[in-house]
Formats: structure tokens, C-alpha cells, sequence
């Protein structure tokens, strides 16, 4: 089996998978991993001494088409507990940048002689931004890796394009809701309910961190598509109006879920046993699992409103405190009673929703425990606390309706404990059978999506098959696929073919000296049909097979007014040294400011910078 394995994929396309170290970024990336291998492309994935272990199940999996590419990093930390984002994002890039970056542009040119061959393509988790301009410097595309659901990950990129932030009048932000006027119903939540790490790049408490945060996901619109570990069962109203802005109009692969199917995991961590053994006492759909993630800790009031909860409404269950304070004497109570299991450090979750006694879930809406509860068949209390929280929750009250909210105060507000009482009931109780139905239709809906011929199946294989492309020499992406030109204002453009003309014989030059100044206009307006047609038919720039490099190129004059959309153009020639972007910034000199990277709704608002 193993020979049979290794002949197969011999030859195929080589992909560096980067994931962020913590487990909730790690093991989503590392499952799409493994669905990559089993279709036979050639995979390495980095990893720190800490995570390595993590690895394991991969490796022993697909011994000849994955390796681990091992860095040490001062971010090493125990991953099966809570993590510092703001630390751990800087020390990660910082270590890994420059020895990734030198290891991918060897590979990139030559394969480095091995018999794994050129990598063709970087797929990175969406904190991993750093990764863009390491890819585009070895002339090969990255694939953005977002652990969360299409509609947050639009919406976080949608906050850094626009930079939305409150007024003057109102700068706590008491009154203001921030709307995301691209998203499919327009959706507008209030600036509380916006992550911490946005608010703070726009108020200027974050300092380096912020700005870093911010170059990160302009990075991540800049690369060439978007692989989401969702589904349309779940998120068929914003993967059908694609290509969605917010996301630069880039394609976007929902493949998930990406977890292994339940019967290859129930069962697989010891511990399940004995939670399991605790609820085979209880009535189907009876008991409440409580988590709120590895990421999250709730703080000891509103573990106390939870515990009062559950006391005073008799609801046994299962809680997951991680390191959460709980009210003294709580545990011992619940235990004797019989109706209650407190458990330390890392729970098996999936076990325990897939219970036949597990009614409902109170949990934090990280996207993982969203994802699992909804192939789970179990109803939620939506409690979001920060960061994508906000989006998911909603997501899975109001359009999924497979939720209740337990409260939208995040960190910053206590619910009343006689609240969670009533929020528990309508639940688990007979009010909760029409959102138990929905929730068993949104299972059997996710089930039939990853099977053959299913929606997500299809995204998978469609996956596939581009990098197969790729590892053919076929340039399907490009890895600076959109350009925003503005002109000075007053400058008057009294021909739109000679921007054109001069863009398209740009991009095809193979020549970095190639108009090293504008042409005159009646030379680019002669030349603009014909250098077009080469851009089309040239190997270097051929167009794409399929709409997920649509990339647009938009001339705005402040003259005229007018917006223009030639003809759309793909390559692989990278933004920090490429023949275009040498030309487009020796023109800038004289026609204006320009930029490689993602223009805003308009064109006259912010544009982002390569970095």
C-alpha cells in the first residue's frame, strides 16, 4: 500500500502548508491536509518543536507525500491551552520569515533537486499574512487558509480596507454600529461587538501590534483565493453571491467541514470514555455541554451567572472549564448531585456532541464548535465573547436558526443568571424542537455536501485540480492580480486606451527597462487592441479556466470620473520584482500615485500598499 501510494504521487504538485500555532488554527488546516494528500498532491508543512506533535496523525496517514519542515521559535508554548495572540503573531513571523522565505524561493525555482519537486503554491493560515510577500518574491501563489466561516472572515477583511471607526461626537462608540453594506443583507453590528484587535488598530491603543494586525489581512486580500473550512448548508446565502468585495472578489473555496467524519473520531481520545459512561445515564437531548473554547476564558461573573444557571434549573451537564474560575463549592455540589461533570484541559468534544443525551450546546461560537455542533445535529445558546464571535453567532441565530442567543454583551456584560435559566429551557425543552429539526436538517444537509457529488466535494476536488494546473506550469493565478492606478488630481486623461495600452504592454514586457516612462498617447492608443490580444495568448499571462482568478485592473481619472474595466489579466510574476511593478512605479512619478494591491468600494478611498 505504501509503494502503491508513493508511485502515485511522484510528480505531483508540491504545496508548503504554513499554519498558525494554536489549535484551533492548526487542526482544521492540518484535516485539509490530509484530504490534499489522500488526492495526491506532495505536501510540507511547517512546524515549531511545540507543535510537531501535532503532526502525528498526518504523518502516519500519509508517510510518503507529507514531510514536516521543523523551525525553532521563541512563540513555543503548550498549544492545548490558552494563547497570546499579540505574542505569539509576532514572534512566529519573526522567526520564521526569513528562513521559510529563503527555503520556498529555492524550492519555487528549482525543486532543489529533490524528489519532491518545485512548490507550486503556499497555503497559509489568515494570521500568516507574512507568507503573502515571501510567496510573491518566489513567484508562486498562496491560498489564504480562514479557520472561520465566509461571513466573518469578509467582514474582518472588510473592517482593514475601510477602517471604519466612530466619530468624533460619539469616540467610545456607544451609539455606533458598523455595517458591512457588501455583505448579502447588508448586516450592521455595534462597535462593541467588534473585535478587540480592530478597535484597537483604529484607536491607536494597539501601537506596533496593530499596525502588524493590519498588514496581515491586507496581505491576505492581496493573495490569490480564499479556502474556507465551510459549507452552504451553512453559509449558502454569502458563497452564492460571490465574488463578494470584501474579500477583493477573490474566489473562495468552501471545502468543509474538514474534520475527519464522526465515526473515525468518537471514541479516539481516552478520556471519552468515561464522559460518555456519565451520560448514557440521561434522556436523549437532556443535557447541556458547556465549552467556551481554548482561546476564551470567561471571567469569573459570568462563570458565576452560568453556574447559578445551571443549578437553579436542575440542567445536568457536561462543562469544559479549561482554566475558568468557578464559583467555590460549585463542583462539589453538582457532583454529589449527580448532575453535573466538570472537566480540566482538553474535552472530547466531539464525542461528547455527538451523544444521543446532548441537547444543546453553550458555547463561545468559535467557528470550530459552531461547525462541530451543527454536524453534531445539536442546537446552540450562543454566548460570543470577542474576536469572530459576533459574526458566527449571528450567522446561527438569525439565518441558520439553530441557536438561541444567551446573551450579545461579550466580556463587557453579565447576563442575569434567571435569563440563562430561560434561555436553557427554550433549548432543551419542547419549545426547542423546531430549532432541534433545524439543526438535523443543517446535519444531513453538511453530510450530504462532503459525500459524492456534494457541494463541498466538488469545491475539494475543484481545489485540486487548479493546483494540479499549477503544478503543470499552468499560471491560473496571480500573485498581484489587482491594480489601482489614481491620478493626480487635475491631471486629465483625454484618452483611456493610452492608460490601457500602456497597462497591457506592461504586464506582457519581458524587458524590466520596457517604458521606463510613459508613451505618448497616440502611440499607447495605436498599440492598446494588439497588446492586449498578447497579454491574452502569452504563456506567461495566460487567462484563467475558471472565474477564481478574475482579477480586474481599474483606471480611475478624477477628471473624468469615469471607472474602466479592461479585459482580465493573470500571471505569476511577483509584485516586489516584477517587470509590471518596476514599470507601474516609474510611471507613478509622472502620472500619479499607484498601487499593486486591492482598491477600496471606490476608487478615490484608501488603497493598501504592498508590503
Amino acid at each position: 500500500m505504501a509503494a502503491a501510494v508513493s508511485a502515485s504521487t511522484i510528480g505531483a504538485p508540491h504545496v508548503l502548508v504554513v499554519p498558525y500555532p494554536s489549535q484551533g488554527h492548526m487542526r482544521p488546516l492540518l484535516h485539509l491536509a490530509s484530504l490534499l494528500a489522500a488526492r495526491g498532491l506532495r505536501l510540507t508543512v511547517v512546524a515549531t518543536p511545540a507543535t510537531l506533535h501535532l503532526l502525528d496523525p498526518l504523518l502516519a496517514a500519509h508517510p510518503s507525500s507529507v514531510r514536516p519542515l521543523t523551525f525553532p521559535s521563541t512563540a513555543d508554548h503548550d498549544t492545548s491551552g490558552p494563547t497570546s495572540v499579540r505574542a505569539d503573531f509576532h514572534a512566529y513571523a519573526a522567526a520564521l520569515r526569513a528562513p521559510l522565505g529563503e527555503w520556498l524561493r529555492r524550492r519555487a525555482r528549482t525543486g532543489d533537486h529533490t524528489a519532491d519537486g518545485r512548490v507550486v503554491a503556499v497555503l497559509s493560515d489568515f494570521f500568516c499574512g507574512w507568507t503573502q510577500p515571501l510567496a510573491a518574491e518566489a513567484g508562486v501563489p498562496r491560498l489564504v487558509f480562514a479557520p472561520s466561516g465566509v461571513l466573518a472572515t469578509a467582514a474582518t477583511h472588510s473592517l482593514f480596507r475601510r477602517m471604519p471607526r466612530p466619530p468624533e461626537s460619539d469616540a467610545a462608540g456607544h451609539g455606533y454600529a458598523v455595517s458591512f453594506p457588501a455583505l448579502p443583507g447588508a448586516p450592521a453590528f455595534p462597535w462593541r461587538q467588534i473585535s478587540r484587535m480592530y478597535r484597537g488598530c483604529v484607536e491607536g491603543a494597539g501601537g506596533e501590534h496593530s499596525e502588524a494586525m493590519k498588514d496581515n489581512f491586507l496581505w491576505n486580500i492581496e493573495s490569490a483565493a480564499f479556502v474556507c473550512n465551510t459549507c452552504r448548508p451553512l453559509e449558502g446565502k454569502c458563497l452564492d453571491a460571490q465574488p463578494l468585495e470584501d474579500l477583493a472578489s477573490k474566489r473562495v473555496w468552501a471545502v468543509g467541514p474538514v474534520a475527519p467524519p464522526p465515526d473515525s473520531t468518537v471514541g479516539a481520545d481516552g478520556s471519552a470514555g468515561d464522559v460518555t459512561s456519565w451520560l448514557d445515564a440521561f434522556p436523549d437531548s437532556s443535557v447541556a455541554y458547556v465549552s467556551f473554547g481554548t482561546m476564551v476564558v470567561p471571567p469569573p461573573p459570568h462563570a458565576a451567572a452560568l453556574a447559578a444557571a445551571l443549578e437553579r434549573s436542575g440542567t445536568p451537564f457536561v462543562w469544559a472549564v479549561s482554566t475558568a474560575t468557578l464559583p467555590d463549592g460549585f463542583e462539589d455540589r453538582v457532583a454529589a448531585a449527580g448532575t453535573g461533570l466538570v472537566l480540566r484541559g482538553w474535552a472530547p468534544q466531539l464525542a461528547v456532541l455527538r451523544h444521543r443525551a446532548v441537547g444543546c450546546f453553550v458555547t463561545h461560537c468559535g467557528w470550530n464548535s459552531v461547525v462541530e455542533a451543527c454536524a453534531a445535529a445539536v442546537p446552540m445558546l450562543a454566548w460570543p465573547m470577542a474576536a469572530d464571535q459576533f459574526f458566527n453567532a449571528r450567522l446561527v441565530v438569525e439565518e441558520a436558526r439553530a441557536a438561541v442567543a444567551a446573551s450579545w454583551g461579550g466580556l463587557g456584560a453579565v447576563p442575569d443568571a434567571d435569563d440563562l435559566v430561560r434561555a436553557l429551557a427554550e433549548v432543551l425543552g419542547d419549545a426547542g424542537a423546531g430549532m432541534r429539526a433545524r439543526a438535523g436538517e443543517i446535519a444531513a444537509g453538511m453530510l450530504q455536501a462532503i459525500g459524492e457529488g456534494g457541494s463541498s466535494r466538488r469545491e475539494l476536488d475543484g481545489l485540486v485540480q487548479e493546483l494540479r494546473e499549477l503544478g503543470g506550469g499552468r499560471s491560473l493565478y496571480n500573485t498581484a492580480d489587482t491594480i489601482c492606478i489614481r491620478f493626480r488630481p487635475g491631471h486629465h486623461m483625454s484618452d483611456p486606451a493610452m492608460v490601457l495600452g500602456w497597462l497591457a504592454s506592461s504586464l506582457t514586457s519581458s524587458s524590466s527597462s520596457r517604458h521606463e516612462s510613459p508613451p505618448s498617447p497616440t502611440a499607447a492608443a495605436a498599440s492598446a487592441a494588439s497588446s492586449f490580444a498578447r497579454a491574452a495568448t502569452s504563456p506567461r499571462r495566460r487567462p484563467p479556466l475558471t472565474p477564481m482568478a478574475a482579477s480586474s485592473t481599474r483606471a480611475t481619472s478624477s477628471a473624468s470620473g469615469v471607472a474602466l474595466s479592461p479585459p482580465q489579466l493573470t500571471g505569476t510574476a511577483a509584485p516586489s520584482s516584477s517587470t509590471s511593478s518596476r514599470a507601474f512605479t516609474n510611471w507613478s512619478a509622472v502620472m500619479g500615485h499607484v498601487s499593486i494591491a486591492t482598491p477600496a468600494a471606490t476608487a478615490s478611498s484608501t488603497e493598501f500598499q504592498p508590503q
